[in-house]
């Protein structure tokens, strides 16, 4: 128990009461209606205790939750359907070659073996729709029933989760689905202020238009010309360097791995060009025929301006992603100062992409780079978190995505974690948490994807006088999240870590000018605001579900915990009552993110996540808390007389459905969401994968 309590301490302790918001702004963006106000009361300390206090009648309730524990149960699904019948959701599989139809027209032709997703079912039974991609587009139509038989029934998938539960409940993948549509927005910001300069940062645009323009005759410039030219920056290309550039581009695009833009990269064509720029940077300077590392960090040397700005960018890379897993030109130029001149280390580039646990893994599982077909990357990520042997905790030098990342160890070592003890779940609880940690993994890679390396009683007796009536009490467990709270104390911690490094990257008024990009265009809230309530938002996740779990959080008044805890806890609680009213959980994040190339198969291993499923947790007391009772003058209630029964919960939590597969075609994520609308179920989905 001290080892719980000293990890939340240490946990707190960073967390300082100038960091929270005063609970006066909403934590989100919301639309214009009114917002509903929780009527779940936050458990209250009294006296050293974690109290739940309701009235009944005259009576007044206490629940002390200081010894209670919860248990947390998903049931299996049970089909009682009659064999033949059909309903939306089912996949099927063609028994022979057939055909999409629209009364006597053909719109697509099916082949036998295809596995498709029953759409809508026709009232006279004999007919059931499905889609499938055609020449690049969707096509929907009706097939006979009898040329298709039944495979299995599955979750309906949803790309976005708009409509959740309105009971109070913000499950842990609403509040990912939610901080996926920030941290998209904060990335897509930042990356545009560091191309174009903001604040005191100096932007990367000039410094290669600078670099392209001086080393425009020299072979070492093709590089830059090439960056230039992906990048829409005006440099013109010298007659004498314009075959090598032509060739150093073709090569590059024609590998879609490194050069195709995906994720928020492709909201707009400044984005698009951006992620190309970068991509092409991170290209092996020894590789690159008549390209001298030493020349281009000459210059660097020379030119005091591109020199800040090369700097500047790759100690912001290290802390938006991590730092570089390559060498690059910064111990060449401490070099050159010392009057020294330096051997260049193979592998260098001029921005090297950043480490990652998942390709540090495959690195060290496989160091001869051949990884077995049937190798579950994820899986192992999953085994190793689960057994330690993988330590996820950030290193002095860790940047966002890993403090991002260590915030998902909760998911499967929840009862490792501080809140461990008092809760439990069923075999199908914990595989949704652990689908959790891999969708969420997924999603956050796809963030930071530019910059990252590739590779769930008795009767009174008769004769007796009638005794007092009983005092009848009813209690039901009470959680406003998921138990995992830990992950949300984690999360918090990782916006305050970016807020800080972006700080003192771009000035301490620069964020206040910055406003989230999303693919429709910036919101209207500043940058350091909504971050700010990001964190609010996640805290006040802990703090409430932490007093709901009965725990007291430890160095409250050192960690802003007092009225600043109980302020965020106000604001995550209206948050989750009133999830409609964020237009970020309405945004789709489905998506397909590359990990490693297989160059004997030519395929691509991709992480995809393909949707929300949907469904009820049951919550029930596994031990009940005490329970006293106050008269209406404040006098304690004989135990006699209380008839108290413990009833069990229900709230709807979010499971992402991930799959880790080798794809010969990369989609970004219009090509990708357009091939799951047409074939609806996961196991479709991934069939009709190329």
């Amino acid at each position: 128990m001290f080892r719980q309590l000293f990890g939340w301490t240490t946990l707190l302790g960073i967390l300082l009461m100038a960091s929270h918001s005063t609970g006066a702004a909403p934590a989100v963006a919301l639309e214009d209606t009114p917002a509903r106000q929780p009527t779940v009361q936050l458990p209250q300390n009294i006296d050293g205790h974690l109290i739940r206090q309701f009235k009944q009648g005259e009576h007044t309730i206490n629940v002390d939750l200081g010894r209670q524990t919860l248990h947390l149960e998903l049931p299996k699904e049970i089909d009682w359907r009659q064999k033949g019948e059909f309903r939306v959701g089912d996949l099927i599989r063609l028994k022979r070659n057939s055909a999409l139809r629209k009364l006597t027209s053909v719109l697509a032709p099916v082949r036998a073996g295809q596995q498709l997703t029953v759409q809508r079912v026709h009232e006279d039974g004999k007919w059931i729709e499905a889609s499938v991609i055609a020449s690049g587009n969707l096509i929907r139509g009706w097939l006979l029933v009898d040329d298709i038989e039944f495979i299995t029934s599955e979750f309906p998938l949803k790309p976005t989760l708009k409509q959740v539960s309105q009971d109070e409940f913000a499950s842990a993948g609403t509040l990912a689905h939610k901080a996926k549509q920030f941290d998209d927005g904060l990335m897509a910001t930042i990356q545009l202020a560091a191309q174009t300069g903001h604040g005191k940062f100096a932007g990367k645009a000039a410094m290669l238009e600078r670099l392209a323009l001086q080393l425009a005759v020299e072979e070492s410039g093709q590089l830059f010309l090439a960056a230039c030219s992906l990048g829409k920056i005006p440099a013109q290309i010298p007659a004498t360097n314009k075959r090598a550039v032509d060739s150093l581009l073709a090569d590059f695009l024609s590998d879609p791995v490194r050069s195709k833009p995906i994720g928020f990269y492709t909201w707009n064509q400044n984005l698009s060009s951006l992620f190309q720029q970068d991509r092409m940077l991170q290209s092996d300077l020894t590789q690159i025929p008549g390209t001298n590392a030493l020349v281009i960090t000459r210059l660097l040397q020379r030119d005091k301006s591109s020199r800040k700005a090369y700097q500047a960018y790759l100690t912001l890379q290290s802390q938006l992603t991590n730092p570089q897993v390559n060498p690059d030109l910064r111990p060449l130029l401490a070099a050159l100062d010392a009057g020294q001149t330096p051997e260049i280390p193979a592998g260098t580039r001029f921005f090297p992409p950043s480490y990652s646990h998942e390709t540090d893994l495959l690195k060290r599982m496989f160091p001869n780079g051949l990884i077995p077909p049937d190798f579950q990357l994820m899986d192992e990520l999953v085994a190793q978190v689960k057994s330690g042997a993988l330590e996820l905790t950030p290193r002095p030098d860790s940047g966002w995505y890993d403090h991002q990342i260590w915030s998902l160890e909760p998911y499967v070592r929840p009862h490792q974690m501080p809140e461990g003890s008092r809760w439990s779940g069923n075999d199908e609880y914990h595989g949704h948490l652990t689908k959790l940690f891999k969708g969420v993994w997924a999603l956050t890679r796809e963030t930071h994807i530019k910059d990252l390396e590739i590779l769930a009683p008795a009767a009174a007796p008769f004769d007796q006088p009638e005794p007092e009536p009983k005092i009848q009490i009813r209690i039901e467990p009470q959680l406003s999240a998921e138990p995992v709270a830990t992950s949300y104390l984690r999360r918090a911690l990782s916006y305050r870590f970016v807020r800080k490094a972006l700080t003192e990257q771009f000035g301490d008024q620069s964020l206040r000018q910055l406003h989230r990009q999303t693919a429709t265009g910036p919101v209207a809230q500043n940058l350091d605001d909504e971050l700010r309530q990001m964190e609010a938002l996640y805290h006040g996740a802990f703090v409430t579900v932490t007093r709901q779990l009965g725990i007291i959080e430890q160095n409250a008044e050192n960690a802003g915990s007092g009225a600043g805890a109980d302020a965020d806890a106000q604001t995550f609680r209206t948050w989750a009552a009133n999830p409609h009213r964020d237009p970020d959980l309405g945004t789709d994040i489905r998506m397909m993110v590359p990990v490693y190339y297989d160059l004997v198969q030519k395929k691509t291993k991709v992480w995809a996540f393909l949707g929300w499923t949907t469904q009820r947790v049951y919550v029930s007391f596994e031990q009940p808390p005490e329970i006293s009772v106050r008269d209406k003058t404040g006098k304690p209630v004989d135990q006699q007389r209380l008839e108290i029964s413990y009833s069990t919960n229900s709230y709807t939590i979010a499971t992402p459905m991930f799959q880790e597969l080798f794809v010969s075609k990369l989609l970004n994520r219009d090509e990708f969401r357009k091939h799951c609308d047409a074939y609806g179920s996961a196991t479709a989905i991934l069939k009709n994968l190329e």
